[in-house]
């Protein structure tokens, strides 16, 4: 009997539903779920656009230290952090 692997759906695969599920059930504004796509597009391209189960709190601690480090303001992190989050 072989073993099957299941892996889990990517940072990218997961978005689409997510924003789906914001705005049908959550009632996101429109400017909302813009925010949160470009939330999720900076994530994507500082930790990676990984299977949703491969990040780890050291991920999130080096997105932290990123975001940090580009001198963002402390609403816009805690945007991007949250919104990892929230995906997630």
């Amino acid at each position: 009997m072989s073993a099957t692997t299941v892996t889990a759906p990517r940072l990218s695969a997961v978005l689409p539903p997510f924003l789906q599920y914001a705005q049908a059930e959550l009632q996101f504004s429109a400017q909302s779920l813009i925010k949160y796509e470009d939330c999720a597009r900076q994530i994507r391209r500082i930790a990676g656009d990984r299977p949703v189960d491969s990040y780890t709190k050291e991920d999130v601690l080096s997105l932290k230290a990123v975001l940090l480090s580009r001198q963002l303001s402390v609403s816009r992190q805690v945007s991007i952090l949250s919104a990892f989050k929230r995906i997630l």
